[in-house]
């Protein structure tokens, strides 16, 4: 069975509920096409605003929340915090994608793409007040656990958008600056990406009633499973396999504006976003780091003129770049260092007290989000 399939599998049941949770809340807004544009972005309508299901993503954080409630009986009571963390999380993927200059999302055109700048910054804003209206449904029926419950989310909330402060700053530094390190990488994937994995883990174990050193455990799983996943991502932007990737059609005038028509920089299947769109736009991913503290002086010097550019880099220097990835360890050190978070992961699930079948399950889920790279 496929990764993806797995997933599926795993989540499908969870993640139908909280769809159907998500499209009931944008359904009882206003008729404007902010709501239509948000509904676009989560897969549930075309860009002509027809009812389609599309990919939205894997989901993985509001079905991982409900997995795990649902371990300590309280799978209907999660049900709102799930969605929150989803709304939230897709909030800050609207403005990632305009930060980064991003035309594709889930292999479909994003919401700045299509509306504009603008319309992608408001939108993203109504979704961050919707996110903390969602979870605000559960004040009256959870009054001892809500106000815990709220504090907690919206501070990790907040990490978030440490996290794209943290990635702002990486990206405005230049690679010979000593905050472009591994450490501050590390702190700045933790944040953006990983801190609302273990958020989701966590937030199902406060409204589940289970006590801190549960909750610990909780968060020690989603966040390091978090840190794999984002660094799995990181090898899949340059290292995924072109011959599993969707073509670019010439047809497609938003592509033609903007991908180079070049088999190695195709659509990923796997990612659903331009292969090799972090070297484009100059990102200091781990394998880029690692690559520039292990190269020849004169190489150093090349790479970071290459990253100096005020512009998207061109095919030719991008292709530059990957030869000298491809020559180097960055591939198998980014590995072992994503297999270090999986493995913690993996030792936190035994500290839990649900059943051995809850364990195997939570163990899944890390097989399935991290299959071994080749």
């Amino acid at each position: 069975m496929k990764s993806s399939d797995k997933i599926k599998s795993l989540f499908g049941i969870y993640n139908n509920e909280v769809e159907e949770e998500i499209k009931n809340l944008l359904d009882s807004q206003s008729g404007f096409l902010m709501y239509k544009m948000m509904s676009y972005f989560l897969g549930f309508l075309d860009e002509n605003s027809q009812p389609i299901n599309s990919y939205g993503g894997k989901r993985f954080r509001p079905g991982l929340c409900l997995m795990i409630a649902e371990m300590y009986g309280k799978r209907k009571e999660a049900l709102e915090v799930a969605a929150a963390i989803e709304i939230y999380h897709n909030f800050t993927l609207i403005h990632d994608d305009i930060e980064d200059n991003d035309p594709l999302r889930r292999g479909r055109p994003t919401v700045w793409k299509i509306w504009g700048i603008n319309h992608g910054i408001n939108t993203g804003d109504a979704q961050l007040i919707l996110a903390n209206l969602e979870l605000s449904k559960i004040a009256d029926r959870e009054a001892m656990i809500f106000p815990i419950l709220s504090n907690f989310l919206n501070k990790k909330f907040l990490e978030v958008v440490e996290g794209q402060f943290l990635d702002f700053t990486l990206a405005d530094l230049p690679l010979d600056d000593e905050f472009v390190s591994e450490e501050n990488y590390l702190m700045m994937i933790r944040n953006k990406t990983s801190v609302l994995v273990g958020a989701a883990a966590k937030a199902a174990g406060i409204i589940s009633g289970v006590d801190d050193r549960e909750q610990k455990s909780l968060w020690e799983y989603g966040v390091n499973l978090g840190l794999a996943f984002q660094l799995q991502d990181d090898l899949l932007s340059i290292w995924s396999d072109s011959g599993q990737t969707s073509k670019t059609k010439e047809n497609d005038s938003y592509e033609k504006e903007t991908l180079p028509m070049l088999k190695l920089y195709d659509t990923s299947e796997q990612t659903g976003k331009i292969k090799a769109n972090d070297i484009y736009e100059k990102k200091k991913t781990l394998p880029i780091i690692r690559l520039y503290e292990t190269i020849d002086q004169d190489k150093k010097i090349e790479l970071m003129q290459i990253y100096s550019q005020k512009r998207r880099l061109s095919d030719a220097e991008v292709g530059q770049v990957i030869n000298w990835l491809n020559s180097s360890d960055a591939h198998e050190y980014t590995r072992d260092k994503l297999k270090y978070y999986k493995d913690k992961s993996r030792l936190s699930v035994d500290k839990l007290s649900v059943g051995d079948g809850d364990k195997s399950k939570l163990l899944e889920v890390i097989d399935a989000l991290l299959p071994d790279l080749k």
